[in-house]
């Protein structure tokens, strides 16, 4: 292993790496792991995308609670 050119892992932005600022070591603040990225970044790669699944998730159960009404229930028992 290179400790110049480290291997890229699934916490860092390797988008990011091709900026003056993108090469930065981070600490995420949700699982305290380290990451690389944009030394403005505070959120690791797996945790950014875990969150916009939670949030679709959720916004899902906001629009449609019930996905089954009472009659359908009934249909299928």
């Amino acid at each position: 292993m290179n400790p110049f050119n480290p291997p890229i892992t699934a916490r860092d932005f390797p988008e990011d790496f091709k900026h003056e600022n993108g090469n930065y070591y981070c600490k995420c603040s949700y699982c305290l792991q380290e990451f690389r990225g944009h030394k403005r970044r505070v959120v690791c790669k797996q945790c950014t995308e875990f969150g916009k699944y939670l949030k679709e998730l959720s916004e899902n159960i906001v629009e449609n609670p019930y996905p089954l009404s009472a009659d359908k229930i009934w249909e299928l028992l």
